[in-house]
């Protein structure tokens, strides 16, 4: 059998170590895995590459402003130049966060990017730097978008959302519009393989969408849906962050 070689970069953590066992399931697969930590300014890399057909970086990081940089930006773009040198493709992922404010209902990959938090402009950063590049004549190379991470640990929008109604019961009286966009775990690093085995490069949206209205009482008071310039208005006295979030409640994205 001839064997596909795959490197993975990530951040140690449950989902890089899940996205590792899951990958070690499929027998057509050789792994190396790699901590992202351990190959800044690490030169042993470049002896991995031989034969290798695929780089997935699934590294990130979101609150300290240096780390971001260094693993957001600097990091993938040096690999994806060692990528290009070597012939090996280049998948990863990016995130929701680079699209920001969001002035349509409906969000694609041609919308406007608009990002609101450091984390948002690094990820869009190295988007930028993917696209001025011309990997395509020798490399293939795709990016990622999926919404915030749904697990059973308890540390998803949805899991937020539902205790703030707990611990609110009168919230629970009224129907909102909104909705909360996430993706299952298992359902992204599924997706992650499937596009490895089918070299599907493409660009990619992944996200579900649950509504607030699932989190109401049967009776519940229906909450119109908003016009746009009510949070265009408050953006400019709130902010952007939460003006975001209160058209995330009152009116609603859908990222597709």
């Amino acid at each position: 059998m001839e064997f596909k070689k795959i490197l993975i970069v990530g951040n140690q953590g449950t989902f890089f170590k899940d996205t590792i066992s899951a990958l070690g399931k499929h027998s057509e697969f050789s792994i190396n895995a790699y901590d992202a930590s351990d190959l800044i300014n690490n030169e042993e890399i470049l002896k991995e590459f031989n034969g290798a057909e695929t780089m997935l970086y699934i590294s990130g990081e979101t609150r300290h402003l240096n780390k971001m940089n260094q693993l957001n930006i600097e990091l993938p773009s040096m690999l994806l130049d060692l990528c290009e040198q070597h012939g090996c493709n280049f998948l990863y992922l990016s995130s929701l966060a680079v699209f920001g404010w969001v002035v349509n209902d409906i969000c694609n990959l041609n919308s406007s990017r608009n990002f609101i938090c450091e984390y948002g402009r690094t990820k869009n950063a190295f988007d930028t730097i993917v696209k001025s590049k011309s990997c395509e004549n020798t490399i293939q190379v795709g990016g990622v978008y999926p919404a915030s991470i749904y697990s059973n640990n308890g540390r998803s929008a949805i899991d937020k959302f539902e205790r703030l109604f707990n611990k609110i019961p009168l919230l629970k009286c009224f129907k909102f519009q909104g909705n909360i966009s996430y993706i299952e775990r298992k359902i992204l690093i599924e997706k992650l393989i499937y596009k490895i085995k089918h070299s599907d490069y493409s660009d990619e949206i992944l996200s579900n969408h649950k509504t607030l209205s699932d989190f109401s009482n049967r009776r519940a008071i229906p909450v119109p849906k908003l016009p746009q310039f009510i949070f265009d208005f408050s953006k400019k006295l709130l902010g952007a962050k939460k003006a975001l979030l209160l058209k995330l409640i009152f009116r609603g994205v859908i990222y597709k």
